[in-house]
């Protein structure tokens, strides 16, 4: 558990409990899930885990426990819970298809580097996939895909600046 609440607080900033998540971004991680269980059963010797289930399921956990939001309004894309399943069973096997070609060495890592020894801050980063060919990957799941060049740049540099190697970056967006 951590003591960070009670430091800020000390100096004038109040954590606030995060209720609820966007549809899309419930979808995202549970997929994100999914792959990461599945990715560790196949390191682990195993072959693999039913990915539509395990996403299905920590979806519809978050929506009983009120954590997700459904889209309103003119346009809505995921307004209801049946159609968020609808969508995770649409991408699960085409999830399934890429993490098979997948040769992973370590999964879901934490990464901490102080970049100037003189200077009191750290840079920290947690990639999800590093693959026995020094393949970096970072998952990302929704409608658009962002600008993360620059994120998994760092955890490139952090692990070369650990005596690491990594050879390719990827960002897998689906």
């Amino acid at each position: 558990k951590s003591n960070l609440g009670p430091i800020m607080a000390k100096h004038g900033f109040e954590f606030q409990k995060r209720t609820s998540s966007n549809v899309g971004a419930g979808i995202g991680q549970s997929l994100h899930q999914a792959a990461s269980q599945h990715l560790q059963a196949k390191l682990d010797g195993y072959g693999g885990v039913n990915l539509e289930q395990v996403a299905v399921t920590d979806f519809n956990k978050a929506v009983g426990a009120g954590d997700i939001v459904f889209d309103d309004g003119k346009r809505p894309v995921t307004a209801n819970q049946e159609t968020a399943v609808i969508q995770i069973k649409r991408m699960a096997p085409v999830l399934h298809a890429h993490l098979d070609t997948l040769k992973p060495k370590r999964l879901e890592f934490s990464l901490s580097v102080r970049p100037d020894p003189l200077k009191a801050y750290l840079v920290t980063g947690h990639p999800d996939f590093l693959g026995v060919e020094e393949d970096l990957r970072d998952y990302k799941f929704g409608g658009k895909l962002g600008q993360y060049e620059a994120q998994v740049g760092m955890y490139s540099l952090s692990i070369k600046s650990a005596g690491g190697d990594v050879k390719s970056l990827f960002v897998d967006w689906l």
